[in-house]
């Protein structure tokens, strides 16, 4: 039966007890709501009210099929942690990109793309990198997991990561990928250590007005970034190696009369020139 307690203002679940069903109309499957649980054959049935499953909420449980999900936006870190979760090809958990396994022929390589809709590129989500050729993403993804889309080095063409609704791109996302070289994260919020780690062919990023914070060595051996711009008031806060080893000369822009917020990112880069620009 259902014995599962539910924060019925959000419509989330936040604690479930043995072979608990999830109703339909939750919409969030909460913090480690299952976490250690066992479920009737180890398949977890999601219904489609679900969008959300938060951090841990199935790690070291019995689950190891999904069926439904068909609306899941997002997926937290270590969902499925310490279970027999392990799908062995490409697998969506609703509008989130888990898994990215596609066989390959030894010394052949193949081209890849992400279906449309999708809002999530989960934690290392890529394997096989060096066997791809070229990656075509949607420009609806939100959330870039940590380790998704790095050593993606053998691409015949830079992979566009222009995503006009992305909120949130995780610790060594791009690292050592070749990606276009311009930019443009109009609604990025956080970004994770090590991003763009070593992308040797970015050259110009703009950030919109809602980022909060850039974490140690983001852009470290971007060798060929000599343009940053800023759009927001505020400056995020930001790791003093964050742009290290970058180009030595660049232009640094940033609103008009915004540079005693922007002073400490101004200092890191002190051979770089500062443009005040109306954006």
């Amino acid at each position: 039966g259902t014995n599962a307690l539910i924060l019925k203002d959000s419509k989330k679940l936040y604690k479930a007890y043995y072979n608990s069903i999830i109703p339909e109309g939750v919409k969030i499957i909460g913090e480690y709501s299952y976490s250690n649980g066992i479920v009737d054959g180890g398949v977890i049935d999601i219904p489609e009210s679900v969008t959300e499953i938060e951090n841990g909420a199935f790690s070291h449980s019995n689950v190891s099929a999904i069926s439904g999900a068909e609306n899941v936006n997002f997926v937290g870190y270590n969902a499925f942690y310490e279970t027999n979760f392990n799908p062995p090809t490409t697998y969506y958990i609703g509008n989130v990109l888990y898994t990215l396994n596609e066989k390959v022929a030894e010394g052949e390589t193949i081209e890849v793309e992400i279906k449309e809709g999708t809002t999530q590129i989960y934690n290392e989500a890529v394997l096989n990198a060096f066997k791809i050729s070229k990656i075509t993403l949607p420009k609806t993804i939100k959330h870039i997991g940590s380790g998704s889309l790095d050593h993606l080095k053998n691409l015949t063409e830079p992979m566009d990561i222009n995503f006009p609704e992305l909120i949130t791109i995780g610790s060594d996302a791009f690292r050592e990928s070749i990606i276009v070289p311009e930019v443009n994260l109009p609604r990025i919020e956080t970004i994770g250590y090590s991003a763009f780690n070593k992308c040797t062919t970015l050259q110009k990023i703009t950030f919109g007005p809602y980022l909060k914070d850039i974490d140690s060595t983001v852009f470290n051996g971007c060798t060929s970034l000599n343009t940053i711009e800023f759009t927001g008031s505020i400056a995020p806060t930001f790791d003093n190696t964050a742009f290290s080893n970058i180009a030595a000369e660049g232009t640094l822009r940033i609103p008009i009369g915004t540079s005693e917020s922007y002073s400490e990112i101004i200092q890191t880069l002190p051979t770089w020139t500062v443009e005040e620009v109306d954006f």
